[in-house]
């Protein structure tokens, strides 16, 4: 399978005051829950039999392994990013105090070279050496306040040279760990590249029987409800987080930042395609499928690519969710303002991350193969209450 384990890379950017422990324990159990949904799945793949190996079943887990992987190499990415920004910090940190040091070292080197050309070996014969008593008192408290001051400059130097030093060595273990990160991410992608390919030949055997169709008519089927339900939870959670923003910790609830994004209830019939030069192949509501002679509900549109299969955000928002639906595989479904969302469902390659703010014509995803080929599932959401998308779109 070739999972990793990268627990460690964060605790190691702690040590160098590289993220705050919240925030560490949140990535540690986020990276834990995938590696460990990746290991169960691989876990399943392995013991497929040989019946079960050509199935609609196996192109389904290996659709979820996708999704896995690729949530884990972006959650590396992530870490990626933010050990290259703390490796920017450290180096201008590191810049800042050797300047420090080499005006310090400047500076003791003047009052070394001075106070062997005026005090010689000799501090007391210096000071005796004056015409007068006010005069050797005079250099006595210039010497005392030129001993103290240039005390306290070779303790700057010391510490400076210290603090530069520990930074060196903080900076080559960040660097050292963005380096394993970089090596893990590769060993990921390998997978995945293995994955895909074991994926299209699988598809091209199942495409053949026209039974596979069906089935997977029937999961989208069940996709609409599971749809639906995350659409409720997304709701219930986005409600607790409003209520829990009125009390005293409001400060310390998370939540979605919509400043500046356009709203959707603005956008009806305007908003951009999720995907260039698509066809709807399948409508809103109602669907007869005179082959298969089978009725089924859509709670949004099913739109084929025809040139590009890159799956762009309608309008801006927050993602709120990458999810994996048996039927749909791999959905993101993105946060409007004023409780609207949009579902992008049957995609791959995606690019983005929870909680990532979107701009209109983002890409976010690649349309994924399936059995009736690249389709994209398209839904809008006001609330609780699916709306028919073709109302929402542009006109071609």
């Amino acid at each position: 399978m070739g999972y990793v384990k990268v627990y460690f890379i964060l605790l190691i950017f702690s040590s160098s005051g590289f993220a705050q422990s919240g925030e560490i324990d949140k990535e540690n159990q986020k990276l834990a829950r995938l590696q460990s949904e990746i290991s169960s799945l691989q876990g399943e793949l392995n013991s497929l039999s040989v019946e079960e190996e050509n199935t609609y079943t196996h192109l389904e887990k290996l659709k979820k392994e996708e999704l896995l992987l690729n949530k884990l190499i972006n959650e590396l990415k992530a870490e990626e990013y933010r050990a290259t920004q703390r490796i920017n910090q450290l180096t201008r940190q590191i810049n800042s105090h050797e300047q420090d040091i080499g005006m310090l070292k400047d500076s003791y080197s003047r009052y070394i070279v001075w106070q062997y050309k005026k005090a010689g070996r000799s501090e007391l014969k210096y000071i005796f050496s004056a015409n007068s008593l006010n005069e050797m008192y005079l250099r006595y408290k210039n010497m005392e306040f030129l001993h103290d001051a240039y005390a306290d400059v070779k303790s700057d130097l010391e510490n400076s040279i210290n603090t530069a030093n520990n930074q060196k060595a903080d900076l080559q273990e960040v660097k050292n760990q963005k380096q394993l990160i970089i090596e893990k991410k590769r060993k990921e992608a390998d997978i995945i590249d293995k994955n895909r390919n074991e994926k299209q030949i699988l598809l091209a055997k199942l495409k053949k029987n026209q039974h596979n169709l069906e089935t997977e008519i029937d999961e989208k089927r069940k996709a609409q409800l599971a749809i639906k339900d995350l659409i409720s939870k997304l709701i219930r959670e986005a409600e607790a987080r409003r209520l829990a923003s009125s009390e005293k910790e409001k400060e310390e609830i998370p939540d979605f930042s919509y400043k500046g994004n356009t709203k959707l209830q603005t956008l009806r019939g305007k908003l951009e395609w999720p995907l260039y030069k698509g066809t709807i192949v399948r409508k809103f509501g109602n669907n007869k499928n005179p082959k298969l002679k089978t009725v089924t509900v859509n709670y949004g549109v099913d739109i084929r690519a025809m040139n590009s299969s890159d799956v762009r955000v309608v309008a801006s928002g927050v993602i709120s969710a990458i999810e994996w639906i048996p039927g749909y595989g791999s959905i993101i479904i993105v946060n409007h303002n004023d409780n609207y969302r949009t579902v992008y469902g049957h995609v791959n390659n995606i690019s983005v991350r929870e909680g990532a703010n979107v701009t209109a014509g983002d890409v976010i995803a690649n349309v994924a193969e399936s059995i009736e080929g690249k389709v994209l599932h398209f839904e809008v959401w006001d609330g609780r209450k699916n709306e028919n998308p073709e109302l929402w779109l542009a006109k071609k």
